[in-house]
């Protein structure tokens, strides 16, 4: 072998382990990568959307009552079983102070006739409050309105969880004072009358200006974070693509000549 083949062999031993090594820092870069992507993502994913704050179904009027009263018992009714569709028990420590039946109605259309059923259940059930949430509500109504003895809510999360902190709080207070039936009703029919009153439902009016003052400020987040980091990756990650497929080419061409 001449001084030329063996300087060609040194020069391709060479360039190949400089490929070697440039592909392990591009191969660090794509897994740095990744897991920023993967970060941000979860992020994203995380963060509650303001709007996906104020919507509920089925699944998220429990989860989002066991949050909010982590201290009480909320119990899923049978699918079938004659009641409501959650037995909410409130406890202050091991003492039982009452109980709110909860319906949930996840349809486009309202019916009077649920607001008797939830009576009858509430009265089977000796629960002091009845609570029909609904994603459709009677625009006479708005968004919080009592019938009788049942309050009936739009289904949105910052309404559900006032409700369910003030029912809650009550119980416990009139479970304190031990008053009689005749008065804990009293008591009980002040609450609901306060509950639809225009004090309360100023309070609901500030949670729902806080709300939206909130999606506004995630939305210039989720638009900084693609102007400024997401695009700015892509292109990036781009790069990193085309260089690797040069080196790869320009080994080959070495390999080749």
């Amino acid at each position: 072998m001449d001084e030329q083949q063996v300087q060609r062999t040194k020069d391709l031993e060479e360039s190949v382990k400089q490929r070697d090594n440039t592909i392990f820092q591009l191969s660090e870069s794509l897994e740095r990568f990744r897991k920023t992507s993967e970060d941000l993502q979860r992020q994203l994913v995380e963060q509650k959307d303001a709007q996906t704050l104020g919507r509920l179904g089925e699944r998220e009027l429990e989860s989002t009552l066991k949050s909010e009263c982590p201290a009480d018992r909320i119990t899923r009714i049978r699918v079938g079983a004659e009641g409501a569709d959650y037995l909410h028990e409130v406890f202050d420590g091991d003492r039982r102070c009452g109980a709110i039946l909860w319906e949930m109605k996840n349809t486009n259309r309202f019916l009077d006739a649920w607001i008797g059923k939830l009576k009858e259940d509430k009265q089977k059930g000796n629960a002091e409050f009845g609570v029909l949430v609904s994603r459709a509500v009677r625009q006479r109504d708005g968004d919080f309105s009592k019938h009788g003895e049942v309050l009936i809510a739009k289904a949105q999360e910052n309404i559900v969880r006032a409700l369910a902190s003030v029912l809650r709080n009550g119980l416990i207070q009139l479970a304190q004072r031990g008053l009689s039936t005749g008065d804990t009703e009293l008591k009980v029919g002040q609450i609901m009358d306060y509950l639809t009153g225009p004090k309360f439902m100023g309070h609901l009016q500030n949670v729902k200006a806080s709300l939206l003052k909130l999606e506004g400020i995630q939305r210039l987040e989720r638009d900084y974070m693609e102007d400024h980091v997401w695009r700015p990756q892509q292109k990036e990650f781009a790069a990193i693509t085309a260089a690797a497929g040069t080196l790869n080419k320009d080994v080959s061409e070495i390999i080749q000549s």
